[in-house]
């Protein structure tokens, strides 16, 4: 009982501290502790009923290296692994998490100098086109630092890289769509999304329809 006792209070402790990084699995461990120290109470009990405890060394090795087990599993699942911040610039869901805060407005030299190479590359090289381009590899493949790459964006543009980055590739999509030979099937991927449904989403954001309406309005207007 002393044993199952220490398990369970010295797992609360772990729990308390760890409720600040996640407070669900916190929750999550306390419980598997609580019913794993139930578990060794009757298990005990069975024992000393069954054998007069002759057996209650071997119960108490074996709950103790369940103990272990299991208290390292749970643990491994509360710690977050690291936020990378290398993320896809395709995932419409990743959008506002990529640059914490939007910086508006004073846009430096420097800053302007950045953005217009970046515009430039990503132009000429049309690395938008990439479904997988991210912050790192756009920084990298144009030889200017991800931090810069976001600053000079968000002062610039007033958005993240991933709002600028899918802004080209509707542009890219509403020329594709000029040419009535090409299915939006095709437009989807010629223009760099991965997904129907987050070109849906972004065709709509940036030109207030959906392709198909788009298109059928530009083909009315000649």
């Amino acid at each position: 009982n002393s044993h199952t006792g220490r398990l369970a209070i010295s797992t609360t402790l772990i729990c308390w501290r760890l409720q600040m990084i996640n407070g669900r699995r916190a929750l999550a461990i306390v419980a598997s502790a609580l019913i794993l120290s139930a578990l060794s109470d009757i298990a005990i009990a069975l024992d000393i009923g069954a054998t007069n405890g002759r057996r209650l060394g071997q119960i108490l090795l074996v709950l103790q290296a369940v103990s272990i087990v299991s208290m390292c599993l749970l643990l491994w699942g509360a710690i977050p692994t690291a936020t990378v911040r290398d993320l896809s610039v395709t995932d419409p869901d990743e959008l506002s998490k990529e640059e914490p805060g939007l910086v508006e407005g004073v846009v430096s030299e420097q800053q302007a100098d950045d953005f217009a190479t970046l515009a430039a590359g990503v132009r000429e090289l049309q690395l938008f086109l990439d479904p997988g381009l991210n912050l790192q590899r756009l920084a990298r493949k144009l030889g200017i630092p991800a931090r810069r790459v976001s600053q000079a964006v968000n002062t610039s543009q007033g958005v993240n890289v991933s709002v600028w980055i899918n802004n080209l590739r509707v542009e890219e999509a509403q020329r594709l769509l000029a040419d009535p030979d090409r299915t939006i099937a095709e437009v989807i991927y010629a223009c760099g999304f991965s997904t129907k449904s987050s070109f849906n989403r972004e065709f709509k954001r940036v030109a207030g329809a959906p392709p198909s309406v788009w298109r059928r309005s530009l083909v009315q207007s000649e």
